[in-house]
């Protein structure tokens, strides 16, 4: 969870009090005067990290700004501090020190409190906090970095007061009368020449609203830049023109040390040259966190050592021919063998920066490659952070793949599950979005069926089945699997099969053993297409490279296949389930090793890949490419740090993607909190924890944690979980079922749809187009659907045998 902060200041007099944990309260006296100020800082963020403060305008507060603004979106993404502070009756003192004083008292406490680098404040604000902005820099600009006033104008006119030269990126919309767009642009020129800027700008359309005036080449490498916003009145917006990020973009290139801008202009040449040849200097990057190292084999003037699992560096790489590139990673191994993630507008992959753990630490320059992405016209954001830390990084390199594979891939025929696109799809060609759990059948075989009977009173659509395939854990046989599966259909349930003893292996052969272990009961498990998914191995792959786990996908699908099973098969992530940069970067490639072109991937969040900043980056990865994807494991919390299972909740919903919670019953200790229920009996407690201590695995780390676990994924299945079709297909036509006769139901966006039942009932309804929208046995009395999600048309109802139709408007 992210941390959120109030702040009281009484200004000039300074006593400090200790509050929670994440919070301070801190009093500072000025006139009997208190003043407040909302405090963003990301979870994780080190010392050493920016500082924005945004003002809002006159009569407006905190809250109406930070909807508008949205810093805390940047932030979680480039790692920095907000804070919003709040005016004196809602406005602002721009003509005394009165705000000034504020400003700076704020400061001191972020670098006091959160060891902000005072060299990296930014200053922005809308409208009279844009008219602050300006009344700062021609007062204190040695306490700030940069500045982005919007939509407010410079109180002294043309006198141009500022004490260094200063960096201004300026954002105004051309329709505002309220405060005059018109005068604006000389402003800005003024600040140009003040700053000896070239005084011929660089005009560019950076949108077909807005127009870049860039006066560049100032003292200490200072800019002034105007974005001009056609049809933009007096407002602060990101829908149309994302102001929010034009200024961090901008601010994130400066320090408030002269001497220091003035280096990273003499080194710019060298980044220069060196990024005609598709070498991108780590040292010549602008956002990064790291510690910056000169050691005596490196390419250009400098390495970045990540040091923190926190750090990154993210390097611009603009293009002019879209396409396939091979991206590398050139890299220092004075700290030994490394591997670090590697992303590509998002997308991701993963690179050893050595060939084995064993590796030497010496000081030598190595380069790997990290695998083929696609790149866009205009500018491409290379991301990379640490997976082991202490990771010295030199540079990008790229280069265009023109032998990259291009796919075409089909939907298989298979009378059973088959992916098209993105999409897992029932025999009845049915969108099927899982909503289950697993099952640790293979250790608890005594009570597994009880436990599955409670399942289904839930209203689960899937289970996922744990099984031994002898190797770690005793076998379970073909009929013992046959007889659990068939159960689940029973139930109206779909069955995941996986086999567990691989998990965590690198070993290619661990792999391909348990597919022959589904291979082996071909004869039972042909037919089950429609409602058995074959999970070959549980978090097969640890640390080894993700080649290493698109070739060993590539040698166990095949094992499948010739048996003749037809199933769609799971394939979990690498790195234990958590690394989707696996998937992001050879997904297709495992997706065209089956013949059937039938794989349904799936990542396992816990600390590392459900944390809040990872989860829809990680999704997204997969399903972008068009690839199916279902989380296949995720708890509330881990001894890899705490989960946001809300987060994987909302985006799973908002993306259509499956979900199975880890897990009913049976977790040992010290995970015990990852049982759903208290028991394992057919009428089982919803498991709740209050205050739980989590420690990590080797116990150097405990954190506070509680949940209502069993509830929320169990409301969660009956709220959103949509049988599939594991039985028949309807072959009778609309026209056939639909009498004359037929009595109608209508209905609207407010209305219930509510079924009188007085014994338990089959009750299927369909729409237009044969998809199943409710399919359950409902018991007897009164149940009351939600038909807001519903598009407006005919719906199919039956209702034991009984045909009615149902009409929204």
């Amino acid at each position: 969870m992210k941390k959120f902060f109030i702040y009281t200041l009484l200004l000039l007099f300074s006593t400090t009090m200790m509050a929670a944990q994440y919070s301070q309260v801190t009093r500072i006296q000025t006139g009997g005067k208190w003043r407040e100020a909302f405090i963003y800082v990301p979870d994780g963020m080190k010392e050493n990290r920016p500082l924005v403060i945004a003002a809002h305008g006159m009569g407006d507060n905190i809250d109406n700004l930070k909807a508008s603004a949205q810093w805390e979106l940047v932030a979680d993404t480039a790692n920095f501090a907000v804070v919003y502070p709040q005016g004196d009756g809602s406005q602002w003192d721009i003509n005394g020190m009165t705000d000034i004083n504020f400003m700076l008292d704020i400061i001191k406490k972020m670098s006091e409190d959160y060891k902000i680098d005072e060299s990296r404040v930014y200053m922005t604000g809308f409208s009279m906090g844009g008219m602050l902005t300006y009344h700062i820099i021609n007062n204190v600009a040695d306490k700030f970095a940069a500045f982005g006033p919007i939509s407010g104008y410079n109180l002294w006119g043309e006198k141009f007061n500022c004490s260094r030269p200063v960096p201004i990126c300026h954002v105004h919309g051309q329709e505002d009368s309220f405060v005059d767009y018109n005068g604006v642009p000389a402003i800005i020129k003024g600040f140009a020449n003040k700053d000896n800027c070239n005084l011929t700008p660089e005009v560019t359309q950076v949108s077909n609203i807005c127009t870049k005036t860039r006066y560049k080449d100032g003292d200490c490498g200072t800019e002034v830049v105007l974005y001009s916003v056609k049809n933009r009145w007096h407002e602060l917006k990101n829908n149309d023109f994302h102001t929010t990020k034009a200024l961090w973009d901008f601010f994130r290139n400066y320090t408030n040390k002269c001497d220091e801008k003035k280096k990273q202009d003499i080194d710019k040449s060298a980044c220069e040259e060196a990024a005609k040849k598709n070498i991108y200097e780590v040292e010549c990057s602008s956002d990064y966190s790291g510690t910056t190292e000169s050691l005596s084999k490196m390419s250009g003037t400098g390495v970045i050592n990540l040091k923190e699992t926190t750090d990154y560096v993210n390097i611009n790489i603009p293009i002019t021919e879209k396409g396939p590139y091979k991206v590398y990673v050139g890299y220092n191994s004075v700290y030994g063998f490394k591997q670090i993630n590697c992303s590509v507008n998002g997308v991701s992959g993963t690179a050893n920066l050595g060939v084995s753990s064993d590796d030497d630490k010496i000081d030598k320059l190595g380069e790997t490659l990290v695998g083929t992405f696609n790149f866009s016209v205009g500018e491409n954001v290379v991301n990379l952070t640490p997976i082991w830390t202490w990771a010295v990084i030199d540079y990008v390199r790229i280069e265009k793949d023109n032998d990259a594979p291009s796919y075409n891939f089909k939907v298989s025929d298979v009378d059973g599950f088959k992916v098209d696109g993105a999409k897992l799809l029932d025999r009845c060609g049915n969108e099927f979005v899982m909503r289950g759990v697993n099952l640790a059948y293979t250790w608890f075989k005594s009570s597994a069926y009880n436990q599955l009977e409670a399942i289904k009173k839930y209203d689960a659509n899937a289970v996922r089945i744990v099984l031994g395939d002898g190797a770690k854990f005793t076998a379970d046989d073909a009929a013992s699997v046959k007889k659990i599966v068939d159960k689940c259909k029973d139930y109206g349930m779909v069955a995941i099969v996986e086999v567990h003893d691989a998990t965590g292996s690198d070993n290619i052969d661990d792999l391909v053993k348990a597919a022959n272990y589904f291979a082996n009961m071909a004869s039972v498990l042909k037919g089950t297409e429609h409602y058995v998914i074959i999970n070959i191995a549980n978090e097969w792959h640890n640390s080894s490279s993700a080649a290493n786990w698109r070739d060993g996908y590539k040698k166990a699908i095949p094992v499948i296949r010739k048996a003749g099973l037809r199933h769609c098969i799971m394939v979990d992530a690498g790195g234990y389930g958590q690394n989707a940069s696996t998937i992001h970067t050879y997904g297709k490639d495992v997706l065209a090793a089956d013949t059937e072109n039938n794989i349904l991937f799936s990542i396992h969040m816990y600390g590392s890949a459900g944390n809040t900043n990872k989860i829809a980056s990680n999704i997204d990865g997969v399903i972008n490419q068009d690839l199916a994807l279902c989380i296949g494991e995720f708890g509330w919390f881990h001894s890899d740090g705490d989960v946001d299972e809300d987060k994987i909740l909302s985006y799973c919903k908002e993306k259509n993607v499956g979900w199975l919670a880890w897990s009913w019953y049976g977790n040992g200790s010290p995970v015990e909190y990852l049982d759903v229920v208290k028991d394992p009996s057919a009428n089982p407690v919803l498991a709740s924890y209050s205050n739980l201590s989590i420690s990590n695995w080797n116990n150097t780390q405990t954190w506070k944690g509680s949940s209502n676990w069993g509830k929320i994924i169990t409301d969660a299945w009956k709220a959103e979980a949509k049988k599939a079709t594991l039985n028949e297909c309807p072959t009778t036509s609309y026209n056939e079922k639909i009498s004359e006769e037929s009595p109608n139901v209508y209905i609207d966006k407010n209305s219930e749809l509510n079924f009188f039942l007085t014994d338990d009932t089959d009750v299927t309804i369909t729409d237009i187009c044969g998809r199943v929208i409710l399919q359950k046995k409902l018991g007897k009395g009164i149940h009351k659907t939600n038909v807001s999600q519903w598009h407006n048309g005919l719906y199919l109802a039956s209702v034991d045998g009984n045909v009615f139709k149902i009409i929204k408007k």
